[in-house]
């Protein structure tokens, strides 16, 4: 089979693949993804949505035009990003000269940590991409390009804008002393839309702040976490060859471009590792592991370099070997996919979702003009309304339940005892405090992860106050 004829078989084995689980997938991915997708559809509204370090700037100006179109056309459009990143780190590894480049499209399409995420709203795609970008630019030594896209990621994931400093201080040695310059733009472009919104110069710096002081809502996790999490983040196989292809990498000819991807490597997993320790408070991270997704691009790199060294010497060279190189090939190919199967599921509403969708349905019917309180991002997804509508739905605080006559009330635990947000309100609290406020429903909310501990969520009837 010629190298034409494997790029398309190996691009649709993962097109297909890609339509599968966007078909299947009638939720979010789970925890944030689907209150990114409502603010992004909220953004035109009210431009603070942009505005929050959580949000992160990049991430929701980058999704949410596509988002006014719909739930699927995100995850058409962030695939599609997913592909393209895909191409570009064949061109790194053509311009490192790593014979046969076309597999990097199982050894990245299929890591399964990243295929989870290649159909999402998150920020992780987009920041792998500028970092991708930022490495293929310096290899066309287009610095000013590699500097900028390598600063981008401030507004995307910004533990992933210390490459931008490392690259100031490999600038500064190369004498390229107008590119450092760039890394302040992106910075800047953010804090001019804080300031611009809120009229408070002082917010970004006060908003980073306090999230980087965030509580972990759930236990961290322990220190070697992702270290022993390596082969369910980037596949078994994927990760056999990259320990093969470590013993390789000095095949690599570029010198300082190696040691720099070497370098990156370490770094984050490093970074995610310190940030995400259940004794560690420099921010609320728990130790997801789609923050590894930033090491994607090496890890299929490295792999690709002992692929390259077990097909040379077990199923290359020689007429003989042929059909010893079409098995290795076939048999590589069966078990990377068959990986993704058993390690990704298609992204279906979480239990707590569910509990808060059937409570908001409930309410919308015994009441259509009824106003619904909720402070969780499901009930705005699930009365598909794109644009905040307080006459419909609404978040809820002390002031707004002061002033409430009539309507419905959702209360769930997961955002209103939260020790992510600044007022908390217990159940018992509620009650107490608002006696013209009553229970109409409960229900239990069945424990399906560490992200949603059981507990029971509550429908209230708001009566006039006397």
């Amino acid at each position: 089979m010629t190298k034409q004829n494997r790029v398309r078989l190996f691009y649709s084995l993962l097109i297909i693949l890609g339509a599968y689980y966007i078909a299947q997938s009638t939720g979010f991915y789970y925890m944030d993804e689907g209150a990114h997708f409502v603010n992004g559809r909220r953004l035109f509204e009210d431009a603070h949505f942009g505005t929050m370090a959580w949000a992160r700037l990049g991430r929701i100006l980058f999704f949410a035009p596509i988002s006014m179109l719909g739930h699927y056309a995100v995850k058409i459009y962030g695939f599609g990003l997913f592909l393209l990143i895909i191409q570009l780190t064949r061109k790194i590894a053509q311009k490192l000269e790593i014979p046969n480049d076309e597999y990097l499209i199982l050894f990245l399409g299929l890591q399964p940590i990243l295929f989870d995420v290649s159909f999402t709203c998150l920020a992780e795609v987009p920041a792998l991409g500028l970092l991708m970008l930022s490495i293929y630019s310096y290899q066309q030594k287009r610095y000013a390009s590699a500097m900028l896209f390598a600063s981008l990621n401030f507004l995307f994931r910004t533990e992933l804008y210390f490459f931008a400093g490392v690259l100031v201080l490999l600038f500064l040695y190369e004498k390229r002393i107008k590119e450092c310059f760039i890394i302040v733009l992106p910075p800047l472009f953010w804090w001019a839309y804080d300031t611009i919104v809120t009229q408070d110069p002082w917010f970004l710096l006060t908003s980073f702040s306090k999230f980087s002081k965030m509580p972990k809502f759930i236990e961290g996790s322990e220190w070697y976490h992702y270290y022993i999490n390596t082969p369910i983040m980037f596949g078994v196989i994927i990760t056999i060859l990259l320990i093969i292809g470590i013993s390789k990498v000095k095949t690599v000819r570029d010198v300082k471009f190696r040691n720099l991807i070497s370098f990156l490597f370490i770094y984050n997993y490093i970074f995610y590792m310190v940030s995400g320790w259940k004794y560690s408070h420099i921010s609320p991270a728990i130790g997801d592991l789609r923050y590894m997704t930033a090491n994607s691009g090496f890890f299929a790199l490295g792999a690709l370099l002992g692929f390259n060294y077990l097909h040379d010497k077990y199923a290359g060279g020689s007429e003989a070997k042929s059909y010893k190189s079409v098995v290795f090939v076939s048999v590589i190919t069966i078990l990377i996919t068959l990986n993704v199967f058993v390690g990704v599921k298609p992204h279906c509403f979480s239990n707590y979702e569910k509990t808060i969708i059937a409570m908001v349905e409930k309410a919308h019917t015994l009441d259509a003009n009824a106003r619904i309180f909720s402070n969780s991002w499901v009930g705005r997804f699930t009365l598909n309304v794109p644009i905040e509508n307080k006459f419909i739905i609404s978040d809820f605080t002390d002031d707004t339940l002061k002033t409430a006559n009539s309507g419905f009330l959702v209360w769930d635990k997961y955002t209103c005892e939260s020790v992510l947000r600044e007022s908390r309100m217990s159940i018992d609290s509620l009650l107490g405090k608002y006696p013209n406020i009553v229970k109409l429903d409960s229900a239990k909310v069945k424990h399906d992860s560490r992200y949603d501990p059981p507990y029971t969520s509550y429908l209230l009837k708001i009566n006039p106050q006397k």
